[in-house]
């Protein structure tokens, strides 16, 4: 987020101007998705794991209620912990 929210801003912006990016897009996420369903855990709560850390991402993007560092630190602990 430090070093790369103006250009994801920029990448965002464009994907809802140009559909041929958007559906490129789309088609990384479903990719990840795909990859995150053959790990070693539930798929659903590896799902789970993936919706909220795009949660996250998108909260302080666009400063909507984003987490302070200590709340932002144990939320990413409690979703690394659901991988084992």
């Amino acid at each position: 987020m430090d070093h790369n929210a103006e250009l994801n801003v920029g990448i965002i912006a464009a994907s809802m101007l140009n559909p041929s990016l958007s559906e490129s897009m789309s088609k990384s996420y479903q990719y990840m998705q795909n990859k995150v369903e053959q790990d070693n855990i539930n798929p659903i709560t590896a799902t789970i794991i993936r919706l909220a850390i795009d949660g996250l991402y998108y909260s302080e993007l666009f400063n909507i209620a984003p987490l302070d560092d200590k709340m932002n630190k144990e939320v990413i602990q409690q979703l690394i912990n659901m991988t084992k």
